[in-house]
């Protein structure tokens, strides 16, 4: 878009437009995770899953990063655990069931959604809910970022 077409939409758009209250609501997504859980006549039930925001994916994002000081050159470096940054989000992005209910995280014996995810799903249906969430998200190229990171923090390791 050039300057002036920028300019000319300065006039006929108003910035109310992008204020909060006019800010349209992400939509859920119904997904089924597994067939292993189902109603009474034996149909999957669909989970709901929300697209993150930018602040909940900080946030995840932050307290998957920890620094380690490499003690012979004094240089500290910033380690992103990949593994619990996918159960993070995966986690936050399911509204329903409610991974926080104390009652189902009881029947799994845990006590974190994380870990409760790890139980009620096998390795397989993890990964394709954590991937929907990522897709809902719109963190589509999380794995290419996700790589970068790893491949950053292994020639960090053997430096």
């Amino acid at each position: 878009m050039s300057v002036k077409n920028i300019d000319e939409r300065k006039d006929v758009i108003d910035i109310s437009f992008f204020y909060k209250e006019n800010k349209k609501e992400s939509e859920t997504v119904q997904y089924v995770a597994s067939d292993n859980f189902t109603d009474g006549d034996g149909n999957p039930i669909e989970w709901t899953i929300k697209p993150l925001s930018a602040d909940e994916d900080a946030l995840i994002r932050e307290s998957c990063t920890d620094t380690k000081e490499n003690r012979r050159t004094g240089v500290i470096n910033e380690i992103f655990d990949d593994n619990k940054y996918l159960l993070g989000i995966t986690a936050r992005g399911v509204v329903f069931p409610n991974l926080k209910d104390s009652g189902l995280q009881n029947t799994y014996g845990v006590r974190s959604e994380t870990k409760l995810l790890r139980k009620m799903l096998n390795a397989g249906e993890l990964q394709a809910l954590a991937l929907k969430v990522i897709e809902v998200s719109g963190l589509d190229d999380i794995e290419g970022a996700m790589n970068d990171n790893q491949r950053k923090s292994e020639l960090l390791k053997n430096n």
